[in-house]
């Protein structure tokens, strides 16, 4: 039955990861992907499939192009063991590839038919969080609503479904019609509760690392922090004026920016990815900086967010990001003047 699942699973993420490529990147074996997908659909899997194992062992790996067929190759895979750990390996060993936010969604969808909840929830939100600009983020929301339900949290499922409902694009007709289906549910539920209470599932993020190695031993120790954490978190939420006030001097602000701003004003930045924890950020940028893009980690406590350059224009910055992306490293534009969450 999980097989039956996860080549489902497989059957719908493939055709849409070949024609939405992320950012509008395209690779040159992207046809040959395409055509191993359509071998798989048309009942002829070995093929399909050897057509990515050769692809898989002639890139180098370190590439991007090894990335796409280590993606593939999970997309493709005939038992979830294999996907799983093609998927996992992508997360961690590419982290700039294309297909991660992909492989996080096709993660989430397997811990979620072995009806674990919370880590299916856990990728989710790590999507949420490190790609927001990701083409698959509608989906997610749409399956971060289905999870939440389950977890009888309406509100956030809701609200979840509010997301994807936005997010969709025109074209994605079979998801805008799965959500209005979902929608039916929501009627009387007040959404508005959910900016006010704090969310304690991503209390469950730093242990997942150690999750991947041992995935039954983990859920409990989740679930504690996620009990204990609300009563302290709303503190916070009660102070919006207190937080508002360092964000009115500006100037202020600036100085201790100002030895690695690249002129003066700067503001905005390239965000390329977000951690839990920050040796994964700084191994980022160290992996960065063996590719010659000098990238820093901002931020004391999590997410850890690993960016690069100091711009003192929104177009600086986006011109910036058009020549990482020629490169194969992927963000968006942030504006580091402003509040973060």
């Amino acid at each position: 039955m999980r097989l039956l699942l996860f080549v489902s699973f497989a059957m719908l993420a493939a055709p849409a990861a070949i024609a939405q490529s992320p950012l509008g990147s395209t690779s040159p074996a992207d046809g040959a992907f395409e055509r191993a997908a359509a071998l798989v659909r048309d009942g002829h899997g070995d093929a399909g499939r050897q057509v990515v194992d050769s692809i898989f062992v002639r890139t180098r790996t370190g590439t991007m192009e090894h990335a796409d067929a280590l993606y593939w190759r999970a997309a493709l895979a005939m038992d979830t063991q294999q996907a799983e750990g093609d998927y996992r390996r992508l997360v961690v060993e590419y982290p700039l590839s294309r297909r991660v936010d992909r492989a996080l969604l096709a993660l989430a969808q397997l811990e979620f038919a072995r009806n674990d909840r919370e880590r299916a929830l856990a990728h989710l939100q790590r999507l949420e969080r490190e790609h927001p600009a990701g083409e698959v983020r509608p989906t997610a929301a749409f399956w971060m609503a289905r999870i939440r339900f389950d977890m009888n949290d309406a509100p956030r499922a809701c609200a979840s479904l509010d997301d994807a409902q936005r997010l969709a694009r025109p074209e994605d007709a079979e998801l805008r019609n799965q959500v209005e289906f979902y929608l039916s549910r929501c009627l009387g539920v007040d959404r508005a509760a959910v900016a006010s209470t704090p969310q304690a599932a991503p209390q469950a993020a730093p242990q997942r690392q150690a999750a991947a190695n041992q995935p039954s031993a983990n859920p409990p120790a989740n679930r504690q922090p996620a009990a204990t954490q609300p009563p302290a978190s709303r503190q916070p939420a009660t102070q919006p004026p207190a937080s508002r006030q360092p964000a009115t001097p500006p100037p202020a602000n600036r100085q201790p920016a100002a030895p690695a701003a690249q002129g003066p004003g700067s503001s905005f930045a390239v965000q390329v990815a977000a951690y839990d924890t920050a040796a994964e950020a700084e191994a980022l940028v160290r992996r960065l900086a063996a590719r010659t893009v000098v990238a820093r980690v901002s931020g004391t406590s999590k997410p850890f967010r690993v960016r690069t350059g100091n711009f003192a224009s929104h177009a600086a910055a986006t011109a910036a990001l058009n020549e990482l992306r020629t490169r194969g490293i992927h963000g968006f534009v942030v504006d580091e003047s402003a509040p973060t969450p």
